[in-house]
């Protein structure tokens, strides 16, 4: 099954930055709290200001990126267990996993996960839960984290670092005095903070003071807005804007532009070409564009604060900043040709299934229309992805199908079916029944006798009406006697527990 990219668990690389030490206080102060909630637009500096103050305070921390998969609570759990790993005190026992029988009690499951969790820390410690709006809004996840933050211990702190406020439910945890929170006030810099990052840059002896604070009011407070004008804009190009009013948004895509258009032709194609990964190895990006020396002109850019992060460890990744890829994602799809947008979507995809990154590799699949692709990826993940309960993931992957295929597809059809089992059995049955239809059809006997046994437990989990039970019944001797080969001892056991149950709950009398 896909193992987790390095980059979800590891905090960026930090190189010659400024220190806030008017914030590294007011984190000291907030710590207090058992959770802290670091709210700012993107581009604030929210994750260099946690990275930097865990490094300057020496804090042992788990590091956690958030993004869409974590909707599915099971792989948020799943991932957050891969992430102790490295730094807990004893490895005896995995972290549990989210299966279907913790479903009915969420609460007890998240307060029994973080309860181990801490107790695998080693004060002072820290948890952090970057990039939280990732998150879609809908997930249980927001409802069940209060509880798991509950068994919190002294020592021990988790920090939340999104581009919006607390949920609802995070909200209530101020009754409590539970939560901190740091909105976009307290990041946002003062004057003094834009003089000392001027000098650290040089910026201030070629610029002089007058002119950094007339940027200084110009970019509002905004990191990302600063350093911007500072590195990538000319003086003549921003200092006629001074007096306008000026979104972020216009000011990131307007100096990103700027980045663009004065790079060379190579470093131009590489910025381009590998915008479409969430993550960029060099090896992968080298596979890419052909370019050798790929990874150096990452490095390169890095360290000239082009909005790219590396995450240094056994496998070295580099990330864009959120709104320089999407301005890049915008100026490919408008300057490449359809097919070439196709085909590096397409190689990005099999390069990150190289690295079991099955994941971010059937959203690329998606964008390119290569349904044939992610049926494979489905057919080999989906038995992983039940055993460890990640039945939202799968369900979210088949939910980028077109209706048309998944309405001729036998798998696809019984793969909804298993992902919508535990929470709608009725609605699961409808998918199963459909699934044995197409099997048969097909003349797939495996197919066929695997969506017996999961209609039967439908019905069953139902419990209610039995009686649909007496036409599944008899199907299965023809079934079995159909077979040409022995039937998997595994295939074997579940036939036998599926009659059982179907026997129990419909003919009791019945002699077998």
């Amino acid at each position: 099954m896909a193992s987790t990219p390095l980059a979800k668990l590891t905090p960026p690389y930090l190189g010659k930055i400024y220190r806030r030490q008017r914030l590294f206080r007011f984190l000291d102060e907030v710590r207090s709290h058992p959770v802290v909630w670091i709210s700012a637009p993107a581009g604030a500096g929210k994750t260099t200001l946690i990275a930097s103050y865990l490094e300057v305070r020496k804090l042992s921390a788990l590091w956690y990126q958030m993004d869409e998969g974590d909707g599915d609570v099971a792989s948020f759990f799943y991932h957050l267990g891969l992430a102790c790993e490295p730094m807990v005190r004893n490895r005896h026992q995995p972290l549990p996993l989210l299966t279907t029988e913790y479903l009915a009690g969420l609460p007890a499951f998240a307060r029994n996960f973080f309860r181990e969790l801490f107790e695998r820390l080693e004060p002072p410690a820290v948890v952090v839960l970057d990039n939280y709006q990732d998150a879609p809004a809908d997930s249980v996840l927001h409802e069940i984290l209060p509880c798991g933050f509950s068994e919190i211990p002294k020592g021990v702190n988790v920090i939340v670092v999104s581009r919006s406020d607390p949920p609802a439910p995070m909200v209530r945890m101020h009754a409590s005095d539970s939560i901190a929170c740091l909105g976009w006030r307290d990041l946002a810099l003062t004057p003094e903070e834009t003089l000392a990052i001027g000098k650290v840059r040089g910026a201030v002896r070629r610029l002089g003071k007058d002119e950094m604070l007339a940027i200084h009011r110009f970019v509002d407070g905004w990191m990302a807005g600063l350093i911007l004008v500072l590195e990538h804009a000319a003086e003549a190009a921003w200092s006629g804007r001074l007096g306008e009013e000026v979104s972020r948004q216009e000011i990131f895509e307007y100096f990103a532009g700027e980045i663009l258009d004065r790079v060379d032709t190579r470093t131009r194609l590489l910025l381009l070409t590998t915008a479409f990964s969430p993550g960029i190895r060099p090896a992968h990006a080298r596979a890419l564009t052909g370019i050798a020396e790929a990874g150096e002109i990452l490095a390169r850019l890095t360290r000239q604060n082009c909005f790219i992060s590396r995450h240094p460890g056994a496998r070295m990744e580099y990330r864009y900043h959120p709104l320089f890829r999407s301005f890049l994602q915008a100026r490919a799809t408008d300057t490449l040709a359809a097919e070439e947008v196709k085909r590096v979507r397409g190689k990005a995809a099999e390069l990150l299934l190289e690295d079991r990154d099955a994941d971010d590799a059937v959203t690329l699949f998606a964008a390119t229309g290569d349904w044939e692709r992610i049926q494979a990826i489905v057919a080999d993940n989906a038995p992983a992805l039940i055993r460890q309960g990640r039945n939202r993931t799968l369900d979210r992957w088949i939910g980028r199908f077109p209706a048309e295929i998944i309405d001729r597809s036998g798998w696809l059809q019984y793969w909804s079916g298993v992902c919508r089992l535990p929470r709608d059995p009725k609605g699961a049955r409808e998918f199963l029944e459909r699934a044995f239809a197409l099997f048969e059809a097909e003349h797939d006997l495996r197919g066929q006798l695997l969506a017996w046994c999961e209609t039967v437990e439908a019905v069953v989990y139902e419990w209610g009406d039995f009686t649909p039970l007496e036409r599944w019944i008899p199907l299965l001797d023809p079934l079995l006697s159909s077979a040409a080969e022995s039937i998997p001892d595994d295939l074997q056991g579940r036939i036998s527990c599926a009659m059982f149950m179907a026997l129990v709950h419909a003919r009791p009398d019945h002699p077998d």
